[in-house]
């Protein structure tokens, strides 16, 4: 009876937590290649290494927290495998100029999101719906790319967030009510065509 209770679930517990880093591995292979990484300013990356000390990364017990790729001379596009990476609290490729595309839709299967900055891109399109289902995120900052569209309802659904940050974009529309944002400290929706 032991055989099938306690070891089942402990080998059952590791075997999904060791799929689950071949499936982390998968993804930042993935944002390396889509985003030139051969070109990185720092390319500690896809090393024989665990993928917890590669550039950028942080870990807990082994499982990706945090993406930060700033300033990391990233050209390409964000891939919507990103949306694997569902424990994720922060993803920082900000300040990378030749990042370009749209945010992938899959942004919003990251539930645990606390902070978001994507700003100083070349980022275009309009901000995803799918981003107002981060109930967790507590930073957003997409300043300083070329995002467009309307600024939707979605961004009520953030009641977490303690800075909102969507300055110098080409944004337009009727800017949505934000009294559901109780915390935040910092908003800055500046040179864009709100009205």
């Amino acid at each position: 009876h032991w055989m099938f209770t306690e070891d089942y679930d402990r080998f059952k517990q590791v075997f999904l937590r060791q799929q689950y880093r071949g499936w982390q591995r998968y993804v930042l292979a993935i944002l390396y290649f889509s985003t030139n990484g051969e070109e990185w300013k720092n390319k500690t990356f896809l090393t024989e290494d665990s993928e917890c000390k590669w550039h950028g990364i942080t870990c807990h017990d082994d499982i990706i927290t945090e993406i930060n790729l700033a300033s990391n001379d990233l050209n390409g596009t964000i891939p919507k495998e990103i949306g694997i990476l569902s424990p994720l609290e922060k993803l920082d490729l900000s300040s990378n100029k030749d990042l370009y595309g749209t945010m992938p839709l899959e942004l919003g299967t990251l539930w645990n999101l606390r902070d978001l900055n994507l700003a100083s891109s070349d980022l275009t399109g309009e901000i995803p719906s799918e981003i107002g289902q981060l109930i967790n995120l507590e930073v957003l900052q997409l300043q300083d790319s070329k995002l467009g569209g309307s600024l939707t309802t979605m961004i009520s659904k953030l009641t977490k967030l303690n800075v909102l940050n969507l300055a110098d974009n080409n944004m337009a529309g009727k800017t949505p009510n934000l009294k559901n944002l109780t915390r935040l400290k910092y908003l800055d929706l500046s040179h864009n065509w709100f009205s």
